[in-house]
């Protein structure tokens, strides 16, 4: 018998920045998030852009709404013009006080990180036994 933990979805928007090379990995994050909060935006999941809008206003719109953004870093997601632009934002509404940002490094491959994303610590992934541990810690650290 599996017990499945319930939970009061958490009415933050969440804002999850990743590449495409990394989907794999990133679904189950954002499964993940999906069962903790009401709303996570992820651009793949085909309900979060709607269709015959302009996708790029769509993803900075949604970003600007986001009380929670998290940017999923791998070398893949360096190397992306859309998601360094993504996380330039997303550093732009930390600074400012709009948004908590949790980068998680997904990989156990060193990374060089540009330095606007420096200067906040990021998760490893490799640190939690499960993405359902993950995203735990992402919900108490952005409830202090």
């Amino acid at each position: 018998m599996i017990i499945r933990e319930q939970y009061t979805l958490l009415k933050e928007v969440v804002f999850v920045s990743y590449a495409g090379n990394d989907v794999d990995v990133a679904r189950d994050i954002i499964n993940d998030l999906k069962k903790r909060y009401q709303t996570v935006f992820d651009y793949r999941d085909g309900k979060s852009i709607k269709p015959g809008q302009p996708w790029l206003k769509e993803i900075f719109d949604k970003l600007s709404e986001s009380a929670i953004g998290i940017c999923l870093l791998s070398e893949s997601y360096i190397k992306s013009g859309n998601c360094m632009h993504e996380a330039q934002q997303m550093v732009a509404c930390l600074d400012s006080g709009k948004m908590k940002l949790f980068p998680i490094k997904l990989y156990s491959e060193s990374i060089v990180l540009p330095e606007f994303l420096k200067m906040t610590q990021y998760l490893r992934r490799v640190d939690y036994p499960s993405t359902n541990d993950l995203v735990g810690e992402i919900v108490r650290l952005s409830s202090l």
